[in-house]
C-alpha cells in the first residue's frame, strides 16, 4: 500500500511539472502563431486584397491550437453571430495575462474598421508588440519550462525518498 501511495504522489509531482511546462509552451505557440497571422494578413491586405474572412478561414485551417480557437470566434464576431462583449470574453484565452488579452482584443476588435493603408499602419504596429510579447513568452518557456518539471520530478523524489 505505501509504494502505490509513493508512485501516485510521485506520478502527481511529475504531472504538475508537466502540465506547467505546457502552459509555458501553449504562450510561445500562441504568440508565434499571431505573429504568423498579423504578417500574413498584412501581405494579403497589401497585395491580394482579400476580404478579412477569407484570410481568416484559410488561417483557421492551416492551425489547430488555441489560435484557432481565437480565430473561429473572431470569425463569428465578423459575421455578427456573436457581440463584441462575447468576443472579447473568450474563454479560449486563459493562459494569457489582462495586459496581453486585452491587447488582442483591441486589436481583432478594430481590424477592417479602417482604409487600406490604415489598416496596414495598425497591422504593423500591431505586430511590433506582438514580437515583444513573443520575445518574452519565448524567453519565459526557455527559463522556466524545463525548470518547473525538473523541480517537480526533485520534489517527487524528494517525497519517495522520504516515505521510504
Amino acid at each position: 500500500m505505501k509504494i502505490i501511495l509513493i508512485i501516485v504522489v510521485f506520478i502527481c509531482c511529475v504531472f504538475i511539472g508537466l502540465k506547467i511546462s505546457q502552459y509555458y509552451k501553449k504562450r510561445k505557440k500562441f504568440f508565434n502563431s499571431l505573429c504568423s497571422y498579423c504578417d500574413n494578413l498584412k501581405i494579403s491586405i497589401s497585395y491580394s486584397q482579400e476580404k478579412l474572412n477569407n484570410i481568416t478561414q484559410k488561417f483557421i485551417k492551416e492551425q489547430q491550437d488555441e489560435f484557432a480557437k481565437l480565430l473561429k470566434d473572431f470569425e463569428f464576431f465578423i459575421q455578427n453571430k456573436i457581440s463584441e462583449n462575447e468576443f472579447r470574453n473568450c474563454k479560449e484565452l486563459y493562459f494569457l495575462n489582462k495586459d496581453e488579452k486585452e491587447d488582442i482584443m483591441c486589436f481583432f476588435c478594430s481590424l477592417g474598421n479602417m482604409a487600406k493603408d490604415e489598416e496596414i499602419e495598425k497591422i504593423e504596429i500591431s505586430t511590433l508588440k506582438f514580437q515583444n510579447y513573443y520575445k518574452k513568452v519565448s524567453d519565459d518557456y526557455k527559463k522556466f519550462s524545463s525548470l518547473y518539471l525538473k523541480l517537480f520530478i526533485v520534489i517527487g523524489l524528494a517525497v519517495v525518498i522520504i516515505f521510504i
